[in-house]
């Protein structure tokens, strides 16, 4: 099998991990073409000097890929003869030190390239219990699933964040306070308000923007159950290509744990969305009965009005009381005020007869 390794001429900031030799190492490697018997696996993890020279040669996106770095700002995997390579853009987490990762997979190497320190893999290549546990491994499966776990706690800790969020909107729609929450929905709430990078949105808007943040979520989530689904395939990927039974052991109950992980944050997705679709019902609710509540206004000034209005229609002109000089109050006269008289008492009397029922309902 052909290797592409790094150029170790270029000046760039250089990780090292795995098995060589028959020796467990983090320092310095000979190039694995020197003697590749003796070599179990490696992790070379490179920071290159700038963006523009992170996707560059075997990691460079390639046209058939369908793949344009910005545009589409999800995980995506290109498969090739001997190995896999994956492209995990910025995940805009607001997490420390995250930006786009590109990784060339082989079972027995691992080739990472970024542009500047990731917290998560910073931690992972110096954590000893996660070192100890890598060096007793045969291939890099272990390291692998290591290196996405840390790519989703970025998308873990958004979703917990969008979780907290849903039930301040939730309390706030239902105007019902922490405490009044159901037993089986109470959390240990974030300090500060979840809500207050949405305090100046009126409500509708807040419950558009938590939309939009859980679709996004799913977006990156879906992306992530594609590349494990891809990766647990028994007849493709190269980590499949050489001593399949070691990797049957080793790989898929990491990759099947990380593909539960996926699973689980996915159902969290829908749950979220359930609760939001049930906001909108409310909103909308809410919505139609202010516009009832207009309408019916509406309607009682029609009624109060409108018979005041058919009275000056017919009488207007020819009252006399109004118009004889001698404002005679004749038969014409009693019978307008008469008319004024009863649609003034039937208007007053639907009206409390109305708010009665209201009241009582």
């Amino acid at each position: 099998m052909t290797h592409h390794y790094p150029d170790l001429t270029l000046p760039y900031e250089r990780h090292y991990l795995g098995q060589y030799q028959g020796q467990a190492k983090d320092s310095f490697f000979e190039l694995p073409q020197a003697n590749e018997a003796a070599k179990t696996w490696l992790w070379i993890d490179e920071i290159v000097n700038n963006n523009d020279e992170l996707l560059q040669g075997i990691h460079s996106p390639h046209e058939y890929s369908g793949y344009d770095l910005h545009v589409r700002k999800q995980p995506v995997i290109t498969k090739f003869t001997h190995h896999d390579h994956i492209i995990i853009p910025d995940l805009d987490c607001e997490m420390d030190g995250e930006q786009t990762l590109s990784m060339i997979i082989y079972p027995d190497f691992i080739w990472t390239r970024r542009s500047q320190h990731i917290k998560g893999i910073d931690e992972l290549l110096n954590t000893d219990a996660f070192k100890e546990r890598a060096r007793q491994h045969q291939t890099t499966a272990y390291v692998f699933v290591g290196i996405l776990r840390v790519m989703l706690e970025g998308l873990n800790a958004q979703l917990l964040r969008n979780e907290h969020q849903t039930y301040a909107l939730e309390d706030l729609f239902l105007q019902r306070k922490e405490g009044k929450r159901p037993r089986f929905e109470q959390k240990n709430e974030l300090k500060d308000d979840p809500l207050k990078e949405f305090a100046h949105l009126p409500n509708a808007k807040k419950l558009v923007e938590l939309r939009i943040h859980i679709a996004w979520l799913r977006k990156q989530f879906d992306a992530f159950e594609r590349l494990t689904n891809a990766l647990l395939d028994p007849t493709q990927g190269a980590f499949h290509q050489i001593q399949p039974n070691i990797l049957q052991q080793e790989a898929m109950p990491y990759f099947q744990h990380l593909a539960d992980q996926v699973q689980r944050a996915l159902t969290k997705i829908q749950h979220l969305r359930d609760i939001h679709f049930s906001l909108e019902q409310l909103l909308s609710a809410q919505q139609a009965e202010k516009t009832n509540q207009t309408l019916l206004r509406l309607t009682w000034v029609s009624v109060i009005f409108l018979p005041a209005v058919v009275i000056a229609g017919i009488f207007g002109m020819n009252v006399a009381l109004f118009t004889d000089p001698r404002h005679v109050w004749t038969t014409d006269s009693q019978i307008a005020f008469a008319l004024l008289l009863a649609a003034i008492t039937i208007s007053s009397a639907m009206y409390f007869l109305q708010q009665k029922k209201y009241k009582n309902s």
